[in-house]
């Protein structure tokens, strides 16, 4: 029996090996078995096939056994995502097969008592390859310039480190753009929201409209709650992370403050953890309007997380629908016809267009025309179902 998923995790750090497959079975294992495809996690060098694997390689000092090397020519030959890991990236051409080096490696520095910092980070990189979560990473920062402008250029300093696209309005909107409109684009194609919590924040309008745009959105995130200050009750969509006197590099209270280098570490981190919850649930609330109309219909709806729903019922062509939960590009258009041609189904793009700019609807519609790939308001969704 083939198995949909599969992640191969091999070497000899059983510690970190244990902490990545632990990170996977709880993070998205569970949800796309609830959703009725199968993900295996392996130790062991599997005998039966898969249709999309990763192999996750632990390299150090001591060699990998010739069984195993041989299992990885094997996937390099067959084009399988392989992501050599080591400690140091110093050592990469010491520690990794030679025929492996020509895959850009990924660091995961040993901390002493905690095998699990960091492995969010990879985990992620699993997920996107597998093709589970956009591999399109991008992070919107909602702060008042006054009190924590340190902590949001520290965070739009390091986060593009970890691959990740960085909003910040200082930074990213050009001198001309229209202001409010860009940024409620933005914060709709992002991936999640940070929400720097400093004591000012309730009397912040500009932080205020942000926050409703994102659950309108159904945007999840983080909200970092600065001493001294309250968690927002209407920001209590996002997960929250509390932080101390001791994580700053010099009083809280000030602006330019920054955090220390073990407490951005953490944020990092928990950055990471969020990601694949914050969308999950955004695709869960494009999905729910349209399974409900699916039932009352008598259509069958088949969600297959980070990818599409498909539409089925006896006598008519399916249908799929590509779930978007930013701004679809033309790379996404391609996938979609590309899946649903191999579904013997009607391409669409599902999506939630409430706060595209006109200039984005107009590119969007010249793509669907181009592509004939129609763009579905998740609002109208049951209207294909008629």
């Amino acid at each position: 029996m083939s198995v949909d998923f599969r992640v191969v995790v091999a070497g000899h750090d059983t510690a970190r090996i244990d902490a990545l497959k632990a990170w996977l079975e709880s993070t998205v294992a569970r949800d796309v078995r609830r959703h009725g495809e199968t993900f295996d996690i392996a130790t062991e060098l599997p005998t039966e096939s898969a249709l999309r694997t990763v192999v996750v390689v632990f390299c150090g000092a001591r060699a990998l056994s010739e069984e195993l090397l041989g299992f990885l020519k094997a996937s390099r030959a067959g084009a399988v995502a392989i992501f050599p890991v080591v400690a140091n990236l110093a050592d990469f051409t010491v520690q990794v097969p030679y025929f492996l080096q020509g895959i850009n490696g990924f660091e995961l520095p040993e901390v002493l008592g905690s095998p699990a910092a960091g492995v969010a980070d990879l985990g992620s990189l699993v997920i996107e390859s597998l093709g589970l979560m956009r591999a399109r990473r991008k992070i919107f920062i909602s702060y008042v310039r006054a009190e924590s402008r340190g902590v949001a250029l520290q965070l739009a300093e390091a986060l593009p480190r970890r691959w990740y696209q960085v909003f910040l309005d200082t930074q990213s909107i050009a001198p001309g753009a229209e202001f409010q409109a860009r940024l409620l684009e933005e914060l709709t194609d992002s991936d999640m929201l940070i929400l720097l919590g400093t004591a000012d924040v309730p009397n912040r309008p500009w932080v205020q409209v942000e926050i409703e745009a994102a659950v309108e959105a159904a945007l999840g995130g983080l909200e970092v709650v600065w001493p001294h200050a309250r968690a927002l009750p209407e920001a209590a969509f996002l997960e929250q992370l509390a932080l101390t006197e001791n994580t700053f590099d010099v009083a809280s209270g000030m602006p330019d403050s920054t955090l220390t280098q073990p407490a951005l570490n953490v944020l990092l981190n928990r950055i990471a953890d969020v990601r694949f919850k914050a969308l999950a649930f955004r695709e869960n609330a494009l999905v729910e309007h349209v399974q409900f109309h699916a039932r009352a219909q008598r259509w069958h709806a088949t969600l297959r997380r980070g990818r599409y729903v498909l539409l089925s019922k006896p006598g008519y062509q399916a249908i799929h629908l590509t779930t978007e939960v930013g701004v679809p590009d033309s790379r996404r258009f391609e996938a979609a016809v590309r899946i649903a041609e191999q579904e013997s189904a009607a391409p669409r793009i599902l999506l939630d267009p409430t706060r595209l700019q006109v200039s984005t609807r107009h590119h969007l519609n010249f793509l669907e025309r181009r592509l004939d790939c129609p763009l579905v308001d998740f609002r109208t969704a049951d209207g294909l179902m008629a």
